[in-house]
């Protein structure tokens, strides 16, 4: 990435994370940026694009933090755990780029809506692999992951709206494994992670 690309990409973090998609415009990143409409030009299309080029790269870094954490090793609770622990480490270092990230997409058009469901649809695999386990029900489908998925999102949506994803990860951890490991291993195994400590 270049340095103008980068300036350009940091600044419409900040400004959408502070005001607002809709409320950003590109005059507003060209003054924050120092950068003319020429220059913004060679790397991006307008806003929209510029929205998504970022969106994307900032995803598809946190994402694969969170594989890699998956992917490690121990039962698919503490892969859980710990997946859920480094994404809310990251939601957490900066509120911004948190609320540009969970809560504008949300405003950003279509393509957007779209480019987080797919995202989305990554981690309804992780949390799907709870079938697989000793004890879990065998009416339970696909089906369920996605509902988890959602509900996890919904509580993001809400904790970061309301400013309190800056507070309690410990807490939210807790939560997201109760509400992710409860339909596959039962609620005495679901009230264990809330007792739990972080990885």
């Amino acid at each position: 990435m270049s340095e103008e690309r980068d300036r350009i990409a940091r600044a419409l973090v900040e400004l959408v994370g502070t005001v607002g998609y809709r409320e950003t415009d590109l005059g507003d990143v060209l003054a924050r940026t120092g950068v003319d409409e020429a220059t913004f030009a060679r790397h991006f299309a307008g806003k929209e694009e510029c929205f998504l080029a970022v969106w994307d790269e900032l995803t598809l870094a946190q994402s694969a933090v969170a594989a890699k954490a998956f992917a490690g090793p121990g039962t698919w609770r503490e892969r859980m755990r710990a997946a859920a622990w480094v994404t809310l480490d990251y939601l957490q270092e900066d509120l911004a780029r948190t609320r540009f990230l969970v809560l504008e997409v949300l405003n950003a058009g279509e393509i957007a809506l779209t480019r987080r469901e797919a995202a989305i649809a990554a981690r309804v695999d992780w949390i799907d692999e709870g079938r697989h386990e000793p004890g879990a029900p065998a009416e339970l489908t696909r089906a369920t992951a996605e509902y988890i998925a959602g509900a996890v999102n919904e509580m993001l949506i809400r904790k970061t709206r309301s400013g309190e994803i800056k507070r309690g990860a410990q807490v939210m951890l807790r939560e997201l494994m109760y509400m992710a490991v409860r339909p596959y291993l039962g609620e005495a195994a679901a009230r264990e992670e809330l007792y739990l400590p972080a990885p």
